[in-house]
């Protein structure tokens, strides 16, 4: 239920990437879509360090709690997989007609 700490967008929001996040790391996993959920995970990270860095006053390694230097190391890793494509062992390989 929303409140002041949860307005209703934010809980719409978190019900949203509740779904998405794990639906996209398993399609990161078995190599299905891979350069398509990529890109959004990528869209993801880019928005939890600008939520990190503005909303929290983090810095990129945070005293008290995490920074967001997971964060941008797993932004790092989806850029490298969006460049580098798949793999020999993906569902794309497998059902693709080369």
């Amino acid at each position: 239920q929303p409140s002041e700490q949860l307005p209703s967008s934010m809980l719409t929001n978190l019900k949203f990437l509740s779904i998405a996040e794990p639906l996209g790391g398993i399609a990161m996993i078995v190599g299905f879509w891979t350069p398509l959920t990529a890109i959004g995970m990528s869209l993801l990270m880019l928005a939890v360090i600008n939520m990190k860095i503005n909303m929290m006053h983090l810095g990129f390694i945070a005293q008290q709690s995490t920074g967001w230097e997971l964060d941008f190391t797993l932004l790092c890793a989806l850029v490298c997989i969006l460049l580098v494509g798949p793999g020999k062992f993906s569902l794309e390989k497998f059902f693709s007609k080369e």
